[in-house]
């Protein structure tokens, strides 16, 4: 075990009312920050104060209730909009959370006319049916309806267009106004009207000051923002850069497949022992299990019962006839008599409920009761009557009539005992049937499905035609309406448009999570449709705007990627421009389609798609919608930083 010290005799003052930025590189210090003031850890020297006292001798519960945070990554509940603004305030009202909402812009991101029907609005898992600018401003909003003292934006703007960005940024100047704020952002055009601006370096705070101060200075603040700046790089460096880069993968790749070779041969022998060893185990464990006895009890009592007959008949046939007619109202008498225990239970298990009900029918439950008692002594009364008649008239002998009697009533009650296994067996049959359901049941999109055609030869040339969508769980907002473009082999195309346009719907349908209400989707002019689902995903590579890596190394982590979604949203300026460089390097001959809403990203794509509204508006290179000055042209001018 090691420890790794983030901050390091950080000095920082916040003022009333004031506003403080922090900005530098990822991992310098500055969510670590915020995450101490809100007592998520406790430093081990040093100390924070609110208003003078040490947060450490405050009521953590009362601290957190004054701050209200709207983190990088928001975590939404698998409920309505409502519900996820409410859940910070036990008194809010419809109208605080409605004001909040608008604050946040919250209200114009679904295709609803009417605010209590967005308000209704399922979110899904974790906010699942909603585009990440979405789930953001409701995060906004849940934290604007606490009116805290203290407000802490972790990249409050991160995942939202430029459009809505400037809306929500507006908000959250005026409602910051009065309040104490610490803003975190990687767009520094957001900060630039701080009260006070501090730059991070290795956990310390190397400057502070205004904007126009920390420019002058030509420090950290200064570097971070010519980065962000548009930057045209050095053809001729970019491509011995790039000649370097294939001759390391070429010999990389060499390497890995030696490795892959021995790994796939080693693997598959061990996976075939280990499943045999699996195998074995379990078969062993379950045959050491104990037996069942229904199966045994249930034979025991037709053989009991067929044996009791025969004896009966033997000796003594007229009264087992008797015997044997009176044997429906027995076996229906004790139905009725375990009916009636059951009712009982269950009337008074709901008693507390529905009192008047079980109060009119405890008296029939009661009278039941009482004739399937008293019907096996009115069966042992004709039995025993007329085997004295019987006997009276030298038909029968009167040791034969006892074992007549005997002989039926312990096969009787042997069959009673298995009786009781019955609803056991209804039980089990109904769950054999939802097994078989389930076996049987095949989903729209089987990612198994070893249907479809598999193409020899796949130059990567894409089109969506006619697109018309809606998610199955919100079909009353039209997501595409009509999308069509079009990209040909090795090209790049970006999708770009405000939250919720449809751009990551999009790529969901290449992906075939989904197939459009109307459209197609063609690879190499074929329907996706018509590919082998399996085959046509092994050609894609995805890197989503939230990735989700797996509990093991780095290494195993990795994966390759063509399709690329947003990956660089959260990644701060000098970082970014590694991961850009390397991305520029891996799409070189591939088909790559990307979204972001840092359009600096995008503007050597060979097409740039706008969408508005589930279609596309505008399309052509970076500089032809500059030249056009339509909706990419005020997108542009809207995110430039300085």
């Amino acid at each position: 075990m090691f420890f790794l010290k983030i901050l390091k005799d950080l000095n920082l003052k916040v003022e009333a009312g004031k506003t403080i930025a922090l900005v530098g590189a990822s991992g310098c210090g500055k969510s670590t920050t915020i995450q101490l003031l809100q007592r998520f850890y406790d430093p081990p020297t040093g100390e924070i104060t609110v208003d003078g006292h040490n947060i450490r001798s405050l009521n953590v519960k009362w601290l957190r209730e004054n701050i209200g945070v709207v983190s990088q990554e928001p975590v939404l509940f698998g409920v309505s909009i409502k519900e996820n603004i409410q859940y910070v305030r036990e008194d809010v009202t419809d109208a605080e959370i409605e004001q909040a909402a608008k604050e946040a812009n919250a209200l114009q991101m679904t295709l609803y006319q009417n605010s209590q029907e967005i308000f209704q609005t399922m979110v899904g898992e974790r906010g699942a049916q909603l585009s990440g600018g979405q789930k953001q401003r409701i995060a906004i909003a849940r934290a604007l309806v606490r009116n805290p003292k203290i407000l802490l934006l972790d990249e409050a703007t991160s995942a939202l267009d430029t459009q809505s960005g400037a809306v929500v940024q507006s908000a959250l100047d005026k409602a910051r106004t009065g309040r104490t704020t610490i803003v975190i952002a990687h767009r520094l055009s957001t900060i630039r009207t701080a009260d006070v601006i501090a730059g991070f370096h290795n956990g310390v705070v190397v400057e502070q000051g205004s904007h126009k101060e920390l420019m002058d200075q030509k420090g950290v603040y200064y570097s971070l923002c010519y980065s962000m700046a548009f930057q045209k790089p050095d053809p001729d460096k970019r491509n011995s850069q790039t000649i370097l880069l294939s001759l390391m993968f070429l010999v990389l790749g060499g390497i890995s497949l030696v490795v892959k070779i021995i790994m796939g041969f080693s693997f598959g022998i061990f996976g075939e022992n280990l499943t045999m060893r699996l195998r074995s185990l379990c078969f062993k464990a379950l045959m050491r299990q104990a037996a069942g006895s229904r199966m045994g009890l249930i034979t025991l009592s037709i053989c009991t019962l067929l044996a009791a007959i025969i004896i009966a008949f033997v000796h003594g046939w007229q009264l087992t006839l008797l015997i044997l007619a009176c044997i429906p109202f027995m076996i229906g008498a004790n139905f009725i008599r375990m009916k009636a225990m059951v009712g009982h239970a269950s009337k008074d298990q709901k008693a507390l409920e529905q009192a008047g009900k079980a109060i009119v029918k405890a008296p029939l439950y009661g009278f039941t009761y009482a004739i399937s008692q008293c019907m096996n002594y009115f069966v042992n009364a004709a039995v025993f009557r007329f085997g004295a008649w019987l006997t009276a008239h030298c038909y029968m002998q009167f040791e034969n009539v006892f074992i007549v009697f005997s002989a039926i009533l312990f096969a009787a009650m042997e069959v009673g005992q298995s009786t009781s296994q019955a609803p056991d067996f209804g039980k089990s049959r109904v769950s054999a049937q939802r097994i078989m359901k389930l076996l049987e049941r095949k989903p729209q999109i089987d990612s198994y499905n070893k249907d479809g055609d598999k193409l020899s030869s796949f130059d990567g040339n894409l089109e969506f035609k006619d697109l018309m969508f809606v998610y199955p769980t919100r079909p009353k907002v039209l997501v595409l309406q009509g999308l069509n473009v079009k990209v040909s082999r090795g090209q790049t195309l970006a999708l770009v448009g405000s939250s919720g346009c449809g751009k990551s719907t999009s790529i969901q349908l290449l992906e075939r999570f989904y197939d459009p209400m109307d459209g197609t989707v063609l690879a190499d002019g074929i329907d996706t449709k018509l590919l082998n689902i399996q085959w046509l995903r092994s050609q894609l590579g995805i890197v989503s705007q939230e990735p989700i890596l797996f509990d093991c190394s780095i290494a195993e982590s990795i994966q390759w990627i063509i399709t690329i979604q947003n990956p660089k949203q959260c990644i701060f300026s000098p970082l970014w421009q590694i991961v850009q460089k390397a991305l520029d390097n891996a799409r070189q001959g591939r088909t790559c389609v990307e979204i972001a809403h840092r359009l600096t990203t995008i503007q050597n794509a060979d097409i740039i798609a706008v969408i508005q509204n589930g279609r596309v508006i505008e399309q052509g290179t970076h500089s032809q919608l500059l030249a056009k000055q339509g909706a990419y042209y005020a997108l542009v001018n809207s995110q430039v930083a300085l």
